[in-house]
């Protein structure tokens, strides 16, 4: 339904929008979306990603495909300014799972 209306990338976190909850609490249901996707959908996982946690979030991952990407708004800012150290940090440790 998704691919037949145009969609071709999906932002989540694997829990519902009402929880309020992490990536790293929807890890579950990410693998689940992954491996649905079947590598026609990019999906963008969100949800309180950060320097810290990225790794372990990462590394629950099924790497069924490539079609994988990772958003981090708040978790690489600063007295909400974008911190280039931050970016670059997040950026070398996403790289080592290309």
């Amino acid at each position: 339904l998704l691919i037949n209306n145009g969609v071709d990338r999906i932002l989540t976190s694997g829990t519902d929008w009402k929880e309020n909850k992490t990536a790293i609490q929807g890890i579950t249901l990410l693998n689940q979306i992954i491996e649905l996707a079947n590598s026609n959908i990019e999906i963008v996982i969100g949800g309180g990603i950060n320097i810290h946690n990225v790794n372990k979030i990462l590394d629950q991952i099924q790497r069924l495909n490539n079609n994988i990407s990772i958003h981090s708004y708040s978790g690489i800012q600063k007295n909400g300014f974008t911190k280039f150290e931050l970016v670059k940090s997040l950026v070398k440790k996403v790289e080592k799972y290309n």
